[in-house]
């Protein structure tokens, strides 16, 4: 007799960090060690504050648009696949969105900068 695998639940995505944009963060991740059984998985981004934002996608990293600049934000992750959720992962670290600008200064010249997002 053979025995039937059934579903599980994967388990968290694992050493989640955070890196600013201008009015978004991109939230890194790696994958979590169980899937489940399944082949395949979609991320959840979450606030943990009331998960007044989420965003779902495929694989790290994941930017979460429409950000307010100069507002503290962290970030969990789940993982999800056909039967459902895993716990949320460890808080990212903190990232306050905001417009980045650079000036290099050298000589005469002065050169500047300007990123709408800064993604690593």
């Amino acid at each position: 007799m053979h025995s039937r695998r059934t579903g599980a639940l994967p388990s968290e995505p694992l050493n989640v960090t955070a890196v600013f944009g201008d009015s978004s963060a991109a939230v890194h991740f790696a994958p979590p060690t169980f899937w489940g059984y399944f082949n395949s998985l979609t991320y959840l981004v979450q606030t943990p504050q009331n998960d007044a934002i989420s965003v779902v996608g495929a694989a790290s990293p994941i930017v979460v648009h429409g950000l307010a600049n100069g507002v503290e934000y962290q970030f969990t992750v789940r993982a999800v696949n056909n039967y459902g959720h895993s716990e949320r992962s460890n808080l990212s670290n903190s990232v306050i969105p905001g417009e980045l600008s650079l000036s290099y200064v050298h000589s005469d010249r002065v050169w500047r900068l300007q990123h709408d997002s800064l993604i690593l």
